[in-house]
């Protein structure tokens, strides 16, 4: 069953089967706005009701005919939604048409290879890899490019001291682990 906010219009879809009372109290997850939605057994006693709010809505009345065929292209826009998005791809398993509900949990999430396959990741990582060599050579050559470019010798100076009492402090931290664990080994 589908239900909007009030107040944000923020659309929502809930099974009306898994409430065991048929007026709900329901917080807008994105506005906070707080209603109360009566779910009902049988949708057809509110067409008039949906009529006039869609209705509403467009500003122009609308057929119980038209509203079928929106209500059909949000259908098919949400399978086709689920069908192309990266989670929907293996949420569930089906055997002979059949949901198999016992690999149902461990198969909700990707796995490794169908993260390191996803093209937005690689995109992501090489990049990541490529700005940490950039900052690698202009830490290793910073002598040599301030020496070519003397306008970068004062930025380069300032940031391979960064990187120097950075490379200290982690030093630091190495000698006191190192030291807390020899004492924790000598007791």
């Amino acid at each position: 069953m589908k239900f909007a906010c009030p107040n944000c219009k923020k659309s929502y879809t809930l099974n009306a089967d898994l409430l065991l009372e048929k007026e709900q109290e329901i917080q807008c997850a994105k506005c906070s706005h707080q209603w109360v939605e009566v779910f009902s057994d049988n949708p057809l006693e509110d067409t008039s009701s949906v009529l006039d709010r869609i209705s509403k809505i467009n500003k122009q009345p609308m057929s119980e005919s038209q509203i079928l065929k929106v209500l059909r292209e949000e259908a098919e826009f949400d399978k086709n939604i689920q069908k192309s998005s990266a989670f929907g791809r293996n949420q569930f398993k089906y055997k002979k048409g059949s949901k198999d509900i016992e690999n149902l949990g461990q198969d909700a999430g990707l796995t490794f290879l169908e993260i390191i396959y996803d093209k937005e990741f690689r995109l992501g990582f090489c990049l990541s890899v490529l700005l940490i060599l950039i900052l690698l050579v202009l830490y290793v050559y910073s002598d040599w490019i301030s020496n070519t470019v003397p306008y970068l010798s004062d930025y380069l100076l300032k940031y391979a001291n960064i990187l120097d009492l950075i490379r200290i402090k982690i030093d630091m931290i190495k000698n006191e682990l190192i030291a807390l664990v020899r004492d924790f080994l000598n007791y």
